[in-house]
């Protein structure tokens, strides 16, 4: 299983499900999906932001391979 989180510390804010409208967040949760992993978000107001994205991988597969 590959996790993979980022977040920061910034302002944050109220999760409305708009969030996802955005290109850069369809995008990656597009390519996520395509994986076959998951994509949370996570935010509130004077907490920052977290995603995260979980991938599983096929047993042998190396990560960076074609």
């Amino acid at each position: 299983m590959l996790d993979l989180q980022v977040a920061d510390a910034g302002k944050g804010f109220v999760l409305s499900g708009d969030e996802r409208s955005g290109l850069g967040l369809i995008s990656m949760s597009e390519r996520v999906h395509y994986a076959g992993g998951e994509l949370s978000m996570h935010s509130a107001p004077g907490h920052g932001t977290r995603i995260a994205v979980r991938i599983p991988l096929r047993q042998g597969a190396r990560l960076g391979a074609a």
